[in-house]
């Protein structure tokens, strides 16, 4: 953008509440930090970041798709009299039905017409976002992704040996080991994936599983590791040390499953081609023979890390900047700068 003659503004706030829970936040040196208020309206929090000023000076304020943040309305209010162009970035909707307000649905399907320009997580966001009568033209697909390039770095520059003494300080003497790096929160049905795992364990005797995540089922998680020691939970992971951990569990192709609750990420993955998407997610023993299958069949493996690998060359961090620039210079009606 700054080859184009744009300046990029990142404003952020340091969470607080029910939203810190999963432990995934970091301060950005290069960003400026607001002040972020919780709100509190019966078991819900609202967020507000004080950056309104901030938002106003600028030619195209980007904010997120939430309706538990209240800046959102100021800002949507202050477009309709000409004040700000805003831009939302975001799924389309909440994908965790279970707990996503009503009304707070209701009324992010409003405002979200009501923007300047859309930044769409993924191809899946779009067709939503076109859904709620957004014209299509005005939609830029994001295809967001994690700084892959980062990890391919730190993954070369781990040692067999260095995986050698994590194994062994892990106490990891089987080949069949599993991971699960993720929030822990209700939505990601962590009592249905311990109770097939316990099904997995009775098949293949020496199964063992890592556990890395934050989040209110933690507790739970690492009350089963005390009674199944095959299973370590291992708290929040970053950067090279959770890269080590994948190491551990070979290539570690996905295996998931057929549930609403999905983010919008499930459109990258391709069942049976680079991963492994189960039908009936609600049953432990459907979904264990499965993980059974794939620890035992070398060929399906290997193919499996294969098409990982292939669609590993689509969704980098260098295409998503691509994606996200070009966005920002047709919302400001400006042409990308030459390569």
């Amino acid at each position: 953008m700054a080859d184009s003659g744009v300046e990029l503004r990142l404003f952020s706030g340091h969470l607080k509440g029910q939203a810190a829970s999963k432990k995934d936040t970091i301060r950005i040196d290069w960003a400026t930090e607001v002040r972020n208020r919780t709100l509190r309206m019966g078991s819900r929090e609202l967020y507000y970041q004080d950056c309104l000023r901030q938002a106003m000076s600028v030619d195209l304020a980007i904010v997120i798709q939430e309706s538990k943040l209240v800046l959102n309305y100021f800002l949507v209010v202050l477009r309709s009299l000409g004040l700000v162009k805003v831009a939302y970035w975001g799924h389309g909707k909440s994908f965790k039905a279970n707990s996503a307000s009503r009304f707070g649905e209701s009324l992010k399907r409003v405002m979200s017409r009501n923007v300047d320009w859309w930044f769409a997580y993924n191809f899946k966001s779009k067709k939503i976002v076109e859904e709620l009568g957004y014209p299509a033209d005005k939609i830029t697909v994001v295809d967001n992704a994690i700084d892959t390039r980062r990890l391919i770095e730190l993954k070369r520059g781990i040692s067999l040996l260095e995986l050698d003494q994590m194994s062994l300080q892990l106490g990891l003497s089987s080949s069949n080991v599993c991971l699960y790096a993720g929030s822990l929160y209700k939505e990601k049905k962590i009592s249905l994936l311990l109770d097939s795992l316990v099904r997995v364990r009775a098949q293949i005797p020496d199964f063992r599983m890592l556990v890395v995540g934050a989040g209110s089922e933690a507790a739970q998680v690492e009350r089963f590791s005390k009674e199944h020691p095959w299973l370590m939970y291992l708290g929040p992971k970053y950067d090279r040390e959770l890269v080590t951990i994948f190491g551990l569990a070979l290539e570690t192709p996905l295996v998931t499953t057929e549930i609403q609750a999905h983010g919008p990420e499930i459109d990258y993955l391709d069942s049976g081609a680079n991963a492994w998407i189960v039908q009936g997610g609600d049953d432990p023993e459907r979904y264990a023979s499965h993980v059974v299958n794939l620890l035992q069949d070398d060929e399906l493996w290997n193919d499996l890390v294969a098409g990982c690998r292939q669609a590993a060359g689509i969704y980098t961090i260098e295409k998503m900047v691509s994606n996200f620039c070009d966005g920002v210079l047709a919302a400001l009606g400006m042409e990308p700068a030459n390569d």
